[in-house]
């Protein structure tokens, strides 16, 4: 949900940012996973999860973000 934005046409797309790492991504949610005992429904039950994947993608909008406000 972080990388969604709105177009002018009024149209939702998915644009990522060149620096995501897909590899980070998926570390994490390993770690997650096994952290839940390696069950996949006590991971998908549990909002603490949702949250922990979330602050890698956040960050990256938040550093981008930041980066562009410090250029103008």
């Amino acid at each position: 949900s972080e990388f969604i934005e709105v177009t002018s046409a009024g149209r939702w797309e998915l644009r990522k940012p060149k620096i995501f790492d897909p590899v980070e991504m998926i570390v994490n949610a390993v770690a997650q996973f096994r952290n839940q005992d390696s069950d996949p429904m006590r991971m998908g039950r549990d909002a603490g999860v949702y949250d922990a994947l979330r602050i890698y993608p956040s960050t990256l909008i938040k550093v981008i973000r930041d980066v562009r406000a410090s250029r103008s």
